[in-house]
Formats: structure tokens, sequence, C-alpha cells
């Protein structure tokens, strides 16, 4: 396999080109001579295109016309290699009425993509966690806690059921999973419970917490007892009033009175009403030695002697002061393309050509 050997250029190869070109028999022994003339006294007369001329003029030219003809093309050839290279000259721009007008239109295009991108791309809904609890929980029962957090996306979000003691530190039921959760109230369990319920996004640190208190009623509540009166009339201040269970006490409860902040027991109180007014009437029954809230309520408001119309007494409150306009984004694109506007007009007017004097 042969290897090609790469020869420097021959000097003025150009030049030689040319001549030939133009009719000029050049041979080797001329390009030899060339080479002699350029190894020994060119260099000296390569910056002096004159001299070099007319040392390269009687080896190449073998006539008067020819000499004449190589001083021409000689010349020429020189001009060209000496001249810089010029770029060539573009026109300054115009800006004309209707490329204002593009590039306007081209701002407020930009500006009203990026305002509908914003406004219709899909933005994620942030994570809010909150339950309720369906119904009064009571031992034996089935408790119902219904998941209202949003969003509720399980691919998305780990959701975490908790039931814990009232101080919140022990754990006595666990369940994961996004569902309402269905839990069977035993009696193993205290009755004043706290449920939580824990959400944790997937690879992020982003979760939310919502716990709330219960009270765990007992299997089988007694019912609200009704308070008797042994004067249904007009009670008069200084008389004395037998209140008592409306039918009879039932076996096994106990019940409270409350009387203007005054506490007694039994389903019998005689209380007497030094006063007149209004007093509040409070009887609780209850279920000793029972699992959970065994209680059950009645209240009643009792008139003492005669009523008198009053009018509330209520603090005076200053008006506020409510704003009469709204944040709307729709208003707030129509004051951009209006401020583009009178911008570019302002811009049109500023730039104008003045007429000439």
């Amino acid at each position: 396999m042969s290897e090609q050997t790469a020869h420097p250029p021959f000097p003025l190869e150009r030049l030689l080109r040319r001549l030939r070109l133009a009719g000029f028999d050049i041979s080797p022994a001329d390009r030899l001579r060339v080479l002699q003339m350029l190894d020994g006294a060119g260099p000296a007369y390569l910056r002096e295109p004159q001299q070099l001329k007319y040392l390269l003029a009687p080896l190449l030219a073998k006539s008067a016309v020819e000499q004449e003809r190589f001083y021409e093309i000689f010349d020429r050839y020189w001009e060209e290699i000496t001249q810089p290279l010029e770029s060539p000259q573009k026109e300054p721009f115009e800006w004309k009425p209707i490329h204002r007008w593009a590039a306007l239109a081209g701002v407020l295009l930009a500006i009203s993509g990026v305002f509908l991108w914003f406004v219709l791309k899909p933005h994620p809904t942030p994570l809010k966690v909150y339950f309720e609890a369906a119904g009064e929980p009571a031992f034996g029962d089935t408790l119902l806690l219904r998941n209202l957090s949003t969003p509720q996306d399980s691919a998305r979000i780990d959701f975490t059921w908790q039931m814990l003691d009232s101080s919140g530190s022990e754990l006595l039921r666990e369940k994961v999973s996004p569902e309402d959760w269905a839990l069977i109230l035993s009696e193993d369990l205290p009755q004043d419970l706290r449920a939580r319920l824990i959400a944790r996004e997937f690879g992020s640190e982003v979760r939310d917490t919502f716990e709330t208190s219960l009270q765990v009623r007992c299997s089988q509540p007694p019912k609200s007892p009704s308070i008797q009166l042994s004067n249904p009339n007009a009670v008069r201040p200084g008389e004395s009033v037998v209140l008592s269970v409306q039918n009879g006490a039932l076996d096994g409860l106990q019940y409270r009175w409350n009387i203007a902040g005054q506490i007694f027991e039994g389903p019998t109180v005689q209380y007497r009403f030094d006063s007149a007014g209004l007093y509040r009437v409070a009887l609780t029954a209850l279920r000793p030695n029972a699992k959970g809230y065994c209680t059950a309520r009645s209240t009643l408001q009792l008139s003492v002697g005669e009523e008198k119309a009053f009018l509330a007494i209520k603090p005076l409150r200053r008006d506020a002061v409510r704003p009469a306009a709204a944040f709307s984004w729709g208003w707030t694109l129509l004051g951009v393309l209006l401020g583009g506007l009178a911008f570019y007009f302002w811009g049109a007017w500023y730039n104008r050509p003045y007429p000439q004097p």
C-alpha cells in the first residue's frame, strides 16, 4: 500500500497559473529558475512588488509583448492578494408601521399566552384533611368516621387512621386506608377517645393532620326526664315549689338538679324562689356503674313573678368600610392591553418625523 506525500505549494503558483492561461509557455525549466531566484534574492523583494516584477519578467517573458502583458497580469494579481476582504454592508433596518404593529401584537399575544397558561394550567389541589363522626358513638355500636379530605387520591396520598386515648399518648387502634373507617367500639376501650387522621404525600414532606375528641355513651342510655312542678301556674316570689320527675323515678337511675347554680340530689326537690326573675332549671338522669357516658338531661326556663319587657343592652359598633370593587383577571388583562396601546401610540407620537423647514 503506497503512501501519498503532501508537497508544499510552489511559490507564486497562482501567478504562474494565470500566466499559463494568458498564453505564456511556462516550462519546468522556467519554474526552476523562478525557484532559484526566490531562494536567492527573492525574499528581499517580497515586500517590494515593483522590484519583484522586474526580476520575474526576464525569466518568464520571451518577447516585449509578453513582457508588457506580464506587467499587467502581475499588477492585477498583486492588487488582489493585498486588498483586504470587505464584508458586504447591510442596509439599516427601517421600522415601518406594519413592523411596529407586528411587534406590539407579539408582545400582547405573549402576555395573553402567559396569562392563559397560568389560569388554565392544572393546579394541584392543596392537601386538606378533615373527617366527621356519623351519629353519637356508643359501646357495642359501629363508629363510622367519614373521610372528607381533599384530595383523596390514594395513588398520591397515604392516609392513616388512629384511635388514641384522651391524652393522645397511647395508640389503641390504627388503620391505613383512604376509605371511611368503620370501628367497632368494644368494652375494652375507654369512654374518652381521640380520633386522628394523618395524610402524607408520597415523595414529599407535605402532610396534614386532623383530630377530634369523642365521648362514648353507654349501651343503654336513659331517656330524657320530664320536669313536673307542684304549681304549674305563675310562681310568685317567696313561694316554695316542689319539682319532681314526671311519671315517677325509674329504678337504677340517679337524678341531679341544678337550680340557679345550686345542686340537689334525688327525684324530688323543694325550692323557694326569693325574688322575681327568670330561672333556669336543669335535671340530669344518670345510670351509675355503666360503661361510658350514661346520662340524659332536660332543662326548663321558669319565670317567677310578673315578666317585664326590656330591651337588651348592646354595645355600639362602628360600621365597617367594605370595598366596592373586587379583583378580576379579566379587568386586569384589559388594563394591560390598554396600557400597551397607550404606550405604543405615545412612542409613535414621540418619534414622529418633523416637517422640513
